[in-house]
This record gives structure tokens, sequence and C-alpha cells, in this order.
């Protein structure tokens, strides 16, 4: 991602998933937070599945708090304020996205736009809806509890089955 931006030309940058769609006239929408003040953002979140937990866990993403910001969600930002963080952190696999906007916020305006991407839920249903949230839960707590990097992507992989940044 730190390479995709070193090469990017626009005025904004916008990382995005594979697996997740942005709204239509994203890039309009994006301009228009930018012009406002807002140095990064992203976008609420929808899944391409219709089921009440899914949209549960949708919901949370229309709140401003950081533990709620994950990268499936989009994340724009103006690329002077990403060179002035110092870019994603290359050293960390898993919770790159958590860590960016907490240093981002530090310095500037952070905007969730009231509009969705939608991202895939292929994963929640291979995996089951409640099994694989609550392994992101682990996850997300052994990130914040200082817990290394190698530990988390080893119980990504083990209780997964596949690539801990297979959405890049």
């Amino acid at each position: 991602m730190n390479e995709g931006a070193k090469l990017a030309k626009g005025s904004v940058l916008f990382f995005l998933h594979a697996d997740t769609f942005p709204p239509p006239n994203f890039d309009q929408t994006i301009y228009k937070a930018w012009g406002h003040g807002a140095g990064a953002g992203s976008f609420q979140l929808e899944f391409d599945d219709a089921s009440w937990l899914l949209s549960l866990y949708s919901w949370f993403t229309r709140f401003k708090s950081t533990l709620v910001r994950f990268g499936d969600q989009g994340l724009f930002v103006d690329p002077e304020l990403f060179r002035a963080v110092g870019g994603f952190d290359e050293s960390l696999v898993v919770m790159e996205d958590q860590e960016i906007v907490r240093r981002m916020k530090k310095v500037s305006r952070f905007q969730v736009i009231d509009k969705t991407v939608v991202t895939s839920a292929e994963k929640y249903r291979r995996i089951g809806i409640v099994k694989l949230q609550f392994i992101f839960s682990i996850i997300f707590l052994m990130y914040y509890a200082g817990a290394r990097q190698e530990t988390m992507v080893h119980l990504y992989k083990s209780l997964i089955g596949n690539s801990a940044d297979d959405n890049r």
C-alpha cells in the first residue's frame, strides 16, 4: 500500500480492499469531505449478505470510534497527511488499518462518510458469522494487549485457513 501511495498522482489517496465496492460517485463524495477539511476518512460498511447479524456489525461503522475503523470500509487520506504520519506500518500484517487511523486522528480531522461501501461476506459464509467475528475479536483484543504480529497472524491462519493479508 505504501508503494502504491508513492506512485499515486492524485490529490487524495483511496485504499480499498479488492472484495469491496465503493458507492456511486464515491470520488466526488471523498473530494467533498476532503474539501471540507477532512484530512482522512472512511465510508460506513455494508455486506453483500442480508444476514441480520452482519447488518448489526455494519451498523457500528457509523460511529467515529477508531475501534470500528477497518480497511474494508475504504480509507481516503490526503497524501501529505499520509507522508506526515509515515504511511502504513510495514511491520504490521494485521491491524495496520487500526494503527494508521489512530495516528492520523491525532493530527487531522477524520470523517466517517454517511454512505456505504459493500464488501464480500464470503469469509463469514464460509467460516460462520459468529465464529469469524469471534476470531476477529480475539485478534483485536490481542493487538490492543500488545501481542506479537507473528502470534496474531498464526492464529488467523490456523483458524481461518488463508493468508492474513488476502484482501490486499
